[in-house]
Protein backbone atom coordinates (compact mmCIF):
# COMPACT_ATOMS: atom_id res chain seq x y z
CA UNK A 1 0.00 0.00 0.00
CA UNK A 2 1.11 3.62 -0.21
CA UNK A 3 1.07 4.32 3.45
CA UNK A 4 3.92 1.22 3.88
CA UNK A 5 5.71 2.72 0.41
CA UNK A 6 5.86 5.67 2.63
CA UNK A 7 6.99 4.57 5.74
CA UNK A 8 10.02 2.58 3.69
CA UNK A 9 11.09 5.82 2.21
CA UNK A 10 11.39 7.93 5.44
CA UNK A 11 13.42 4.86 6.90
CA UNK A 12 15.40 4.85 3.75
CA UNK A 13 16.20 8.24 4.24
CA UNK A 14 16.90 8.15 7.89
CA UNK A 15 19.03 5.32 7.31
CA UNK A 16 20.63 7.22 4.87
CA UNK A 17 20.82 10.75 7.36
CA UNK A 18 22.76 8.79 9.32
CA UNK A 19 25.26 7.44 7.59
CA UNK A 20 26.42 10.86 6.22
CA UNK A 21 25.28 13.33 8.95
CA UNK A 22 27.51 16.19 7.73
CA UNK A 23 26.08 16.05 4.61
CA UNK A 24 23.64 19.21 3.35
CA UNK A 25 22.39 16.90 0.29
CA UNK A 26 20.03 14.58 1.23
CA UNK A 27 19.85 11.19 -0.91
CA UNK A 28 16.42 9.91 -1.83
CA UNK A 29 16.83 6.29 -2.42
CA UNK A 30 16.08 4.81 -5.82
CA UNK A 31 13.83 2.21 -5.61
CA UNK A 32 12.35 0.37 -2.61
CA UNK A 33 12.24 -3.19 -2.61
CA UNK A 34 13.63 -3.22 -6.12
CA UNK A 35 10.55 -1.25 -7.42
CA UNK A 36 11.82 1.62 -8.97
CA UNK A 37 10.71 5.13 -7.70
CA UNK A 38 10.08 8.40 -9.03
CA UNK A 39 9.82 12.04 -7.75
CA UNK A 40 8.02 14.70 -8.94
CA UNK A 41 6.95 18.54 -7.79
CA UNK A 42 3.53 17.31 -6.96
CA UNK A 43 1.97 20.31 -8.56
CA UNK A 44 -1.44 20.35 -8.03
CA UNK A 45 -4.23 21.22 -10.48
CA UNK A 46 -6.85 23.00 -8.27
CA UNK A 47 -4.80 26.14 -7.14
CA UNK A 48 -4.48 27.41 -10.58
CA UNK A 49 -8.00 26.09 -11.16
CA UNK A 50 -9.16 28.32 -7.94
CA UNK A 51 -7.28 31.07 -9.06
CA UNK A 52 -8.22 31.19 -12.66
CA UNK A 53 -12.02 30.62 -11.25
CA UNK A 54 -11.24 33.99 -8.75
CA UNK A 55 -10.28 36.05 -12.07
CA UNK A 56 -13.24 35.18 -14.08
CA UNK A 57 -15.69 35.82 -11.04
CA UNK A 58 -13.98 39.27 -11.04
CA UNK A 59 -14.47 39.72 -14.28
CA UNK A 60 -17.90 38.99 -14.09
CA UNK A 61 -18.50 40.95 -10.77
CA UNK A 62 -17.66 43.86 -12.78
CA UNK A 63 -19.40 43.40 -16.08
CA UNK A 64 -22.66 42.41 -14.39
CA UNK A 65 -23.34 45.82 -13.13
CA UNK A 66 -22.25 47.31 -16.16
CA UNK A 67 -25.17 45.04 -17.70
CA UNK A 68 -27.93 46.35 -15.08
CA UNK A 69 -27.62 49.91 -16.21
CA UNK A 70 -27.13 49.58 -19.77
CA UNK A 71 -31.13 47.45 -19.26
CA UNK A 72 -31.95 49.64 -16.85
CA UNK A 73 -30.83 52.61 -19.34
CA UNK A 74 -32.77 50.88 -22.11
CA UNK A 75 -35.94 50.62 -19.80
CA UNK A 76 -35.81 54.56 -18.93
CA UNK A 77 -35.33 55.50 -22.45
CA UNK A 78 -38.31 53.19 -23.72
CA UNK A 79 -40.65 54.59 -20.85
CA UNK A 80 -39.44 57.98 -21.58
CA UNK A 81 -40.77 57.29 -25.19
CA UNK A 82 -44.33 55.31 -24.49
CA UNK A 83 -44.62 58.52 -21.89
CA UNK A 84 -44.07 61.45 -24.00
CA UNK A 85 -47.09 62.19 -25.77
CA UNK A 86 -49.19 61.41 -22.39
CA UNK A 87 -46.77 64.08 -21.20
CA UNK A 88 -47.30 66.53 -23.74
CA UNK A 89 -51.00 66.32 -24.02
CA UNK A 90 -51.06 67.49 -20.20
CA UNK A 91 -48.53 70.26 -20.47
CA UNK A 92 -50.68 71.16 -23.77
CA UNK A 93 -53.83 70.91 -21.60
CA UNK A 94 -51.71 73.10 -18.86
CA UNK A 95 -50.63 75.86 -20.99
CA UNK A 96 -54.00 75.88 -23.54
CA UNK A 97 -55.70 76.83 -19.88
CA UNK A 98 -53.61 79.50 -19.60
CA UNK A 99 -50.71 78.95 -17.42
CA UNK A 100 -46.93 79.10 -18.22
CA UNK A 101 -44.55 76.79 -18.95
CA UNK A 102 -43.19 76.92 -15.81
CA UNK A 103 -46.24 76.98 -14.13
CA UNK A 104 -47.88 73.68 -16.09
CA UNK A 105 -44.92 71.59 -15.30
CA UNK A 106 -45.33 72.63 -11.99
CA UNK A 107 -48.76 71.72 -11.89
CA UNK A 108 -47.87 68.42 -13.74
CA UNK A 109 -46.14 67.24 -11.57
CA UNK A 110 -48.29 68.39 -8.15
CA UNK A 111 -50.87 66.00 -10.30
CA UNK A 112 -48.77 63.29 -10.12
CA UNK A 113 -47.85 63.87 -5.98
CA UNK A 114 -51.36 63.78 -5.58
CA UNK A 115 -52.21 60.90 -6.91
CA UNK A 116 -53.47 61.35 -10.46
CA UNK A 117 -50.82 59.26 -12.04
CA UNK A 118 -48.11 56.90 -11.10
CA UNK A 119 -44.41 58.16 -10.63
CA UNK A 120 -42.11 57.76 -13.73
CA UNK A 121 -39.49 58.60 -15.23
CA UNK A 122 -41.02 61.16 -17.20
CA UNK A 123 -42.49 62.53 -14.02
CA UNK A 124 -38.82 61.94 -12.33
CA UNK A 125 -36.93 63.89 -14.96
CA UNK A 126 -39.55 66.63 -14.51
CA UNK A 127 -38.78 66.87 -10.90
CA UNK A 128 -35.42 66.89 -11.94
CA UNK A 129 -36.04 69.52 -14.03
CA UNK A 130 -38.19 72.03 -11.84
CA UNK A 131 -35.57 71.36 -8.76
CA UNK A 132 -33.19 72.68 -11.02
CA UNK A 133 -34.79 75.49 -11.51
CA UNK A 134 -35.55 76.31 -7.71
CA UNK A 135 -31.56 75.84 -7.49
CA UNK A 136 -30.95 78.45 -9.48
CA UNK A 137 -30.41 77.44 -12.75
CA UNK A 138 -32.17 79.26 -15.16
CA UNK A 139 -35.50 78.02 -16.89
CA UNK A 140 -34.11 77.76 -20.18
CA UNK A 141 -30.76 75.91 -18.71
CA UNK A 142 -33.39 73.76 -17.15
CA UNK A 143 -35.38 73.05 -20.14
CA UNK A 144 -32.09 72.11 -22.11
CA UNK A 145 -30.92 69.74 -19.50
CA UNK A 146 -33.94 67.93 -18.91
CA UNK A 147 -34.10 67.03 -22.82
CA UNK A 148 -30.25 66.57 -22.13
CA UNK A 149 -31.11 64.07 -19.39
CA UNK A 150 -34.21 62.86 -20.73
CA UNK A 151 -31.61 61.20 -23.95
CA UNK A 152 -34.37 60.96 -26.43
CA UNK A 153 -34.68 63.32 -29.03
CA UNK A 154 -38.11 63.93 -28.78
CA UNK A 155 -37.49 66.02 -25.40
CA UNK A 156 -34.63 67.20 -26.35
CA UNK A 157 -37.06 69.14 -29.40
CA UNK A 158 -39.61 69.54 -26.71
CA UNK A 159 -36.96 71.31 -25.14
CA UNK A 160 -35.60 73.66 -27.74
CA UNK A 161 -39.65 74.56 -28.43
CA UNK A 162 -40.08 75.55 -24.94
CA UNK A 163 -36.68 77.28 -24.27
CA UNK A 164 -37.52 79.07 -27.74
CA UNK A 165 -41.20 79.97 -27.09
CA UNK A 166 -40.17 81.24 -23.38
CA UNK A 167 -37.13 83.57 -25.81
CA UNK A 168 -39.34 84.91 -28.19
CA UNK A 169 -42.89 84.81 -27.78
CA UNK A 170 -43.24 84.74 -23.67
CA UNK A 171 -44.16 87.94 -23.22
CA UNK A 172 -47.17 87.38 -20.85
CA UNK A 173 -44.45 85.02 -19.20
CA UNK A 174 -44.66 81.85 -20.68
CA UNK A 175 -47.83 81.02 -23.02
CA UNK A 176 -46.62 78.49 -25.57
CA UNK A 177 -47.43 80.30 -29.14
CA UNK A 178 -46.13 76.75 -31.06
CA UNK A 179 -48.66 74.56 -29.51
CA UNK A 180 -48.57 72.75 -32.78
CA UNK A 181 -45.03 72.50 -33.15
CA UNK A 182 -45.21 70.84 -29.53
CA UNK A 183 -48.50 68.64 -30.83
CA UNK A 184 -46.13 67.37 -34.11
CA UNK A 185 -43.48 66.26 -31.88
CA UNK A 186 -45.94 63.91 -29.78
CA UNK A 187 -47.40 63.12 -32.90
CA UNK A 188 -43.79 62.18 -34.51
CA UNK A 189 -42.37 60.11 -31.53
Amino acid sequence: SEEVQREKLALLMERSDREDPASELVRLPSEIDGEPISYGTGTDPAPVFIIALGVLSAALMHIKPMEDRKKAEREKKRSLLMQYPDLVSKLLLYIGAGLTSKNAWIRILRDQEEGEYERTPAIEEVAKMLKNMEGGMTEGMAYMEFGRSCGLRCYQRLATLLEQNRKNGDRNYGTCHDVNGIRKEADND
